[in-house]
């Protein structure tokens, strides 16, 4: 069973720039500060970020919450070069993790998903189970088969030596008495092989019972994949936003998830806009992206040195 979750990362949420007109005069050659309003950017001075509110409704602890958004800092450092982040418990930018519908509906899928794994295994069980006993009721025919060969041989044998015997008028004592004995004996086999008989019939009817749980259960369980592919596939939502003096994450699955959502918004707090290519960290969707060994690709790489005002760098190709 394959499903594919599409998960929209945020946007830049920009902030509006209010410049408030002053009436005060430079005299003849006025003061010249334009350059003050240019501030650094992140290639120059470290952008620097805080742990702030880590709603308990996700399970997970601030220290848990910063070691991802310490390897999501190494994600962007390693593949630049650059030192471009710093943790500072009192830096204004901060990482929240707001638990709302988002999570909810994944920890709901987690479940389903989790209920979903337990009837896969049961229906592995089942499947085994199943082979076992055909597999052993094959051996077990086969060798029923064998014996009723065997048993039709001697009973041939048998009714030939009789009917010959009868012909001449009666066998001799000795060899009335091993037929005798071999009388008992094939009706004797005879039994065991009726008896035999009736436990694979009883066998067959226990596979048949296993067949059909089987297939009610295969059934059932391809209702509840369709139900799940309905409910929790092919839908698109923010995981994370950047708004200027936050990063808000509402939905992750696990911290390799976490990671690359901070690292997504990590690059919208550089200034980076959301990239074409669908394996790039800033692509708009959580789809192609490693989250074991994520790493950036030349576009994300390109894109921040853009903005840091430096040229293409051709490397790290995905």
């Amino acid at each position: 069973m394959s499903t594919r979750r599409k998960k929209l990362l945020g946007t830049i949420i920009g902030i509006p720039v209010v410049i408030i007109a002053g009436a005060t005069v430079f005299g003849a050659y006025p003061l010249d500060v334009a350059h003050l309003f240019t501030p650094p950017t992140v290639c120059e001075k470290p952008l620097a970020y805080s742990i702030g509110d880590v709603d308990s409704g996700f399970g997970i602890s601030t220290t848990t919450l910063k070691t991802a958004a310490t390897a999501a800092e190494a994600l962007w450092e390693d593949g630049t070069s650059f030192d471009l982040l710093e943790y500072d418990p009192n830096a204004p930018l901060k990482i929240n993790l707001v638990f709302d519908e988002r999570q909810i509906k994944t920890i709901q899928e987690e479940r389903f998903k989790a209920t979903l794994d337990q009837e896969h295994v049961l229906y592995q069980n089942l499947t085994a189970q199943y082979d076992a006993l055909v597999s052993a009721q094959e051996k077990r025919l086969d060798e029923y088969n064998a014996a009723g060969a065997l048993y039709e041989k001697r009973l041939t044998d048998y009714n030939a030596k009789v009917n010959h015997w009868n012909s001449v008028g009666g066998a001799p004592e000795k060899i009335y008495n091993e037929l005798s004995t071999e009388k008992v004996n094939l009706q004797k086999l005879q039994q065991e092989l009726e008896t035999e008989r009736g436990k694979i019939s009883k066998q067959n009817a226990t596979i048949k019972t296993l067949a059909d749980k089987i297939n009610t259960h295969a059934s059932d369980f391809n209702k509840s994949v369709d139900t799940y592919n309905d409910t929790f596939t092919n839908e698109q939502f923010e995981q994370g936003q950047y708004t200027g003096n936050a990063i808000n994450v509402f939905q992750f699955n696990d911290t390799n998830d976490l990671e690359i959502v901070l690292a997504h918004e990590f690059g919208h707090a550089f200034g980076i806009d959301h990239l074409s290519n669908p394996f790039a960290i800033m692509y708009y969707l959580m789809e192609k992206q490693s989250t074991e060994h994520p790493e950036l690709t030349t576009d994300d790489i390109n894109a921040l040195r853009e903005v840091c005002g430096l040229g293409d760098e051709q490397s790290k190709s995905k």
